[in-house]
């Protein structure tokens, strides 16, 4: 079973630490969005 949690959410981080989870290291999180997002969309259209 996998989360995902954002850094500052100190709560639910030490809930996912209480019942024995573990930090992954192995991935990393991108996100597109606002002009970048537009342009992706345009692309995929033609």
């Amino acid at each position: 079973m996998s989360w995902a949690v954002l850094n500052w959410n100190v709560n639910a981080i030490a809930l996912y630490d209480a019942v024995g989870g573990k930090p992954q290291t192995e991935w990393t999180t991108y996100r597109v969005s606002g002009p970048e997002l537009s342009a992706l969309a345009a692309e995929r259209r033609t």
